[in-house]
C-alpha cells in the first residue's frame, strides 16, 4: 500500500481504469470517493459501465486512446490487463516501460460456502451425453464471470471445438471476434443444438425457460449445467462484500469437472474428430 501511494504522489498523469471485479463489489461508493477524491480520470470498462456516468467530469471515455498512451500510471480498480486492455502492451499504451501499474482488488470472501464436488456419476453422465453430441452448444451466463473462470472457459471451448453463446453478463469472458462465437447467428443455434452445456447460466427467462420457438422442436434438447459459484451472499452482508466467487467450492467443482473433460476432449470430443 505504501509503494503505491508512493508511486502515485510522483505521477504526472495518473489514470484509473474500472473493471468488472468493481461492479461485482457493488464498490459504487468507494469508487466515486477514489475518484472524486483524488481528481485522477477514469476510463470504465464495459462490465463497470454505471459505476459512474459517462457524463461524470473526471470521465476520460471520449478520449480512450490519448489517455491510454499519455497515462504514466495506470491504478486498475477490479480490472485485469488482459487482451481487453491489450495485456499492457502495444501501440495502445505507447511507449515500451513508460507505465507503471497499481491493481487495486475489491472482492472479499465472507462466509464462503464448503467444497462440494459434483459425483463422478453426474460427471460422467454429462460426457456422455457429449460424446454423442451432433450439434453441441455452450452457453456462458454470469456464473462464469463471477467465478472469474476466463482461464478455464477458454480452454473449456476451445479444446473441446464447440461453438458458443455469452449471455450479457458474460461478455468480455471470450472476444466477441472469437472463430467459435456463434453471436452472429444466435436464433440458429439456439435452435439447431442438440445438446446445449449452461456453464454459469441458467434456463430463466431470457433463455425461454428452455421452451418455446427459440428452442425448435419440443423435446429436441439435452441440457448440461455446470454451476461455477456455490457461494452466496448471506443475509446483511456490508456493501461490497459479496463472497468471492473464488471461493473453495468453485475451484474445486471447476478443477474436478476440467479433469473429466480434458480427458475426453482430447481423444473422442467435437475439436479431435474436425
Amino acid at each position: 500500500m505504501a509503494r503505491a501511494l508512493e508511486v502515485l504522489k510522483g505521477a504526472k498523469r495518473p489514470l484509473i481504469i474500472l473493471g468488472k471485479g468493481a461492479a461485482y463489489a457493488q464498490a459504487d461508493e468507494a469508487v466515486r470517493e477514489l475518484v472524486e477524491k483524488s481528481g485522477i480520470p477514469f476510463l470504465p470498462m464495459s462490465m463497470a459501465k454505471g459505476l459512474l456516468p459517462d457524463t461524470h467530469p473526471q470521465s476520460a471515455g471520449a478520449a480512450r486512446s490519448m489517455v491510454l498512451k499519455d497515462a504514466d500510471v495506470v491504478v486498475l480498480v477490479g480490472a485485469r490487463l488482459n487482451w481487453l486492455l491489450s495485456h499492457g502492451k502495444g501501440k495502445t499504451w505507447g511507449e515500451p516501460g513508460s507505465k507503471t501499474f497499481i491493481q487495486i482488488d475489491l472482492v472479499k470472501v465472507v462466509d464462503a460456502a464448503p467444497a462440494q464436488l459434483p459425483s463422478p456419476d453426474s460427471v460422467a453422465r454429462a460426457l456422455e451425453v457429449l460424446k454423442g453430441a451432433k450439434r453441441p452448444l455452450i452457453i456462458l451466463g454470469k456464473g462464469a464471470a463471477y467465478a472469474q473462470a476466463d482461464e478455464a472457459v477458454r480452454e473449456l471451448v476451445e479444446k473441446s471445438g464447440i461453438p458458443f453463446l455469452p449471455m450479457s453478463m458474460a461478455k468480455g469472458l471470450l472476444p466477441d471476434t472469437h472463430p467459435q462465437s456463434a453471436g452472429a447467428a444466435r436464433s440458429m443455434v439456439l435452435k439447431d443444438a442438440d445438446v446445449v452445456v449452461l456453464v454459469g447460466a441458467r434456463l430463466n427467462w431470457l433463455l425461454s425457460h428452455g421452451k418455446g420457438k427459440t428452442w425448435g422442436e419440443p423435446g429436441s434438447k439435452t441440457f448440461i449445467q455446470i454451476d461455477c459459484r456455490t457461494a452466496r451472499a448471506r443475509p446483511g452482508a456490508s456493501r461490497g462484500r459479496r463472497p468471492s466467487s473464488r471461493s473453495t467450492s468453485s475451484r474445486a467443482r471447476w478443477t474436478a469437472t476440467w479433469r473429466s473433460w480434458r480427458r475426453w476432449s482430447a481423444t473422442s470430443g467435437p475439436a479431435s474428430r474436425r
